[in-house]
């Protein structure tokens, strides 16, 4: 097996039990959500007959999610909720490359998405290409998760010399004979999942100051709200990812805990693209 199990628990790799339907049902639910998000947009692109960089990146973040929900696929029914002891070493090693390939699709697809956000807002918020707070505010955060999404993919790609330390359970045994790992990723993970969770937090709040501020009446204002608040979905995603991203990492069990990090990973992206594409409702309705 690939560790040894609780004191009193026999290893079974023939049947090792676990959950596949799960991964499968929430990564069809969130395919699903992107999908619908993606027509919404697409629909407003008809309507209005022009075309942004945004709708570029949030294209190109579809690209990445699909890949990133294809490799929940791969592991769903072989692994999911499947403690670590009752899989074999080579099914361990098989899970983390794909595990290391989807924190990659993971943070690219954030990355984009979260810039795509920002710069729609800041077409609809900052009127005639004023130099306002807002416009000041969302620039600095686009750049800001731009430096941290990159730093943290070159992080990933190259925290292990030679890389395939990263996955291969013979050479992470073998310690410093197996190679070097000069960078210590479960540090990195768990203090990138509160700056990301900041992050959300801050884009969600950001489009509130403005609308409460605008001279039309209260029943407006709440509606515009609303449109806006949906990364309220995000926000709660990324804050239950981080419980599941201390119990992968601290808990001895981690293709277990790890199967439900992947799906709050995979339904943060999701609400990401519903922030984007949620807004457009109101002019695709109106061109009907």
């Amino acid at each position: 097996p690939a560790m040894e199990p609780p004191s009193g628990i026999m290893p079974d790799l023939a049947n090792p039990g676990g959950n596949g339907g799960i991964a499968i049902g929430v990564a069809t639910l969130c395919a699903v959500i992107a999908g619908l998000a993606f027509l919404l947009r697409l629909a407003s692109r008809v309507v209005t007959k022009r075309v942004y960089i945004e709708d570029a990146l949030f294209i190109s973040a579809l690209g990445l999610y699909a890949g990133f929900l294809y490799e929940i696929l791969l592991m769903g029914g072989e692994v999911y909720h499947v403690h670590t002891w009752n899989v074999s070493l080579r099914t361990l090693s098989d899970v983390l490359y794909k595990s290391h390939i989807m924190s990659l699709l993971y943070g690219l697809s954030i990355m984009l998405i979260k810039v795509a956000i920002l710069l729609s807002w800041i077409r609809i918020f900052v009127p005639m290409k004023q130099r306002n707070a807002f416009f000041w505010v969302s620039h600095a955060l686009i750049w800001s998760n731009v430096l941290f999404y990159g730093i943290g993919t070159i992080t990933e790609i190259w925290q292990c010399k030679p890389r395939e330390k990263i996955w291969n359970p013979f050479l992470i045994a073998a310690g410093e004979a197996g190679g070097h790992c000069p960078i210590d990723i479960t540090k990195h993970a768990k203090a990138s999942g509160f700056i990301n969770l900041l992050s959300d937090i801050i884009i969600l709040m950001l489009p509130q100051k403005v609308i409460w501020g605008l001279n039309v009446t209260r029943k407006q204002k709440i509606g515009m709200s609303l449109l806006f608040v949906v990364g309220i979905f995000a926000t709660a995603a990324a804050t239950v990812r981080i419980y599941y991203l201390f119990k992968t990492y601290d808990a001895n069990d981690m293709i277990y805990y790890g199967s439900d990090l992947v799906l709050w990973m995979a339904a943060e992206i999701a609400a990401g693209f519903l922030i984007m594409g949620f807004p457009s409702l109101p002019k695709v309705f109106n061109a009907l």
